[in-house]
């Protein structure tokens, strides 16, 4: 079997200018880069608007199959089998990054025998466009930081002061980052537990007229609760023993406004040379936590409903 890349280098393509011409798009109505790749101009798109639309079909997100078959190899397959069908075929893709090109997954024009070709310059670089966007980015970047530290003569306040350098708002910033890495897992253990909830338990509820909010107050939520403890306390533990975040992004600081319980044990512990006693301490704070822990699925159990 051949790979991906020897069947796209091994194919005889047609110059962008006759693949277009089938579609009644004329030479003047392409900016080309390359014999076969070019953009439609403004004017081609401005003269088609009054123009009946054609039929959509959407291929939305799979997951792909160990063989690489996803959503880019599923949607040109089915764009080549309704062109063999007799159908006047387009398929539009959204052009890839380069980071699917350097992990595991590899490129992202499809693969086999349904793949776009050129594939490395699509997979690459292909027009330059992405490399103007990160280009322009970096330039404003370098351009707002040069600014500010040449004296901020336009007076960008918003720039030229941190949330972690003002104490009053460092911790808010602490939590930020605990909420972003932790909401996912969160939102997956909820969905889980949604979707144990049975069929019949909604129709039920839609003979007795709940909906909406009484729908999910009264049905959903009763049979949720022991994944909604679950959540409850994981967010309690990890709040409490909020640590990572805090050495890698403030050292306790400024003030001392973001130093945890964790933190301090382990500042005083190692740095403090009381190891003994912030031993203790992580024992004492152990237990407490397991105190917490075992309170919040006590008080929430006694609230669970199972059909």
């Amino acid at each position: 079997m051949k790979t991906d890349i020897q069947i796209a280098q091994e194919t005889t393509m047609l110059p962008i200018t006759q693949v277009a011409a089938a579609y009644g798009i004329g030479e003047d109505d392409l900016e080309l880069y390359g014999k076969y790749k070019a953009k439609l101009s403004n004017e081609f798109r401005k003269s088609i608007e009054d123009k009946p639309s054609g039929k959509l079909v959407l291929v939305t997100a799979i997951n792909p199959t160990p063989a690489g078959e996803g959503k880019t190899t599923t949607s040109i397959g089915l764009a080549q089998a309704l062109s063999k069908a007799g159908k006047k075929t387009l398929v539009a893709l959204r052009e890839p990054s380069l980071g699917p090109c350097f992990g595991i997954k590899g490129g992202a024009a499809g693969g086999g025998y349904s793949q776009v070709v050129p594939m490395e310059d699509l997979n690459l670089h292909f027009t330059g466009d992405f490399h103007a966007i990160t280009t322009a980015n970096n330039l404003l970047a370098a351009l707002l930081d040069n600014h500010i530290q040449q004296g901020n003569a336009l007076g960008i306040e918003a720039l030229s002061s941190s949330m972690l350098s003002n104490s009053s708002t460092a911790w808010f910033s602490i939590v930020i980052v605990c909420a972003w890495q932790s909401i996912a897992m969160n939102t997956i253990i909820y969905i889980s537990g949604i979707q144990t909830v049975p069929e019949d338990v909604y129709e039920a509820g839609d003979l007795d007229g709940a909906t909406g909010w009484k729908k999910f107050r009264h049905l959903t939520f009763p049979l949720i609760i022991p994944f909604f403890t679950i959540n409850m306390v994981l967010c309690v533990k990890n709040f409490l023993m909020v640590f990572d975040q805090i050495v890698a992004m403030t050292s306790g600081g400024p003030e001392q406004s973001t130093e945890s319980i964790s933190y301090l044990i382990y500042k005083n512990g190692l740095s403090g040379g009381s190891f003994g006693y912030q031993s203790a301490n992580a024992v004492v704070f152990f237990i407490v936590i397991v105190v917490i822990s075992v309170a919040q699925m006590s008080i929430s159990s006694k609230k669970e409903e199972q059909l």
